[in-house]
């Protein structure tokens, strides 16, 4: 995965999300829901944190925009699938990746790893991913959820769920960011860009494709 460029106002987030991972605690499986309005930067947070402590673990995987990527029960196969490659590191034309993925949990419950499931909305696309329990993968794993839906984990045990609540940019982050994605310009235009980046309310997408736009 590439690495996730330097953005504004990252890094006290970043450091939030770490710390509700909890990665001292190494007898337990952990599930963290980060949520937030589309276009405010989940994702973002998410490939940071991804990141910065893939190293710690045995394996690790990162499923991308998964309500958007699943249509159909092939296209839970498809991410199941890729979860299997991605923590047994096996080839994409192994052909035991076309097993059932029960038949993986046993070698998943001796590995300690990180997972993000990216972008999912629906309940049951996240059960068949990573399981309801979070007694799939070994002691220690770590697993982030980024969604719109704040009853996207409620079936899991709250003593080993934590959430994140990803709020908007401040004025002067949302201000940085436009000028860093728009063209130069001179303070006399201030007016102009406080003018837009409140047009946007503050949603970092929106901020950086309408900055863009003015290069």
């Amino acid at each position: 995965m590439a690495a996730v460029q330097k953005l504004v106002g990252i890094d006290d987030r970043v450091k939030q999300i770490t710390k509700l991972l909890e990665m001292e605690v190494i007898d337990e499986v952990r599930i963290i829901g980060i949520y937030g309005t589309d276009g405010i930067g989940k994702t973002t947070l998410a490939k940071a944190v991804y990141d910065r402590t893939s190293s710690c673990f045995d394996s690790c995987s990162f499923l991308a925009e998964v309500n958007e990527t699943t249509q159909n029960s092939c296209d839970i196969r498809y991410l199941q699938i890729k979860l299997i490659r991605d923590i047994l590191a096996l080839d994409h034309e192994d052909p035991s990746c076309d097993e059932r993925m029960e038949i993986f949990v046993d070698i998943f419950r001796k590995m300690k790893v990180l997972i993000v499931v990216d972008g999912v909305e629906n309940q049951s696309y996240l059960h068949a991913i990573v399981g309801d329990q979070l007694h799939w993968f070994g002691l220690g794993s770590r697993i982030i959820v980024t969604s719109q839906n704040e009853e996207i984990l409620k079936e899991y045990d709250p003593e080993k769920t934590r959430t994140y609540m990803v709020s908007e940019l401040d004025d002067g982050q949302a201000f940085e960011l436009f000028c860093k994605h728009a063209f130069t310009m001179s303070s006399q235009y201030d007016g102009l860009a406080d003018h837009i980046v409140n047009a946007t309310e503050k949603l970092p997408l929106a901020v950086e494709v309408v900055g863009s736009f003015l290069r």
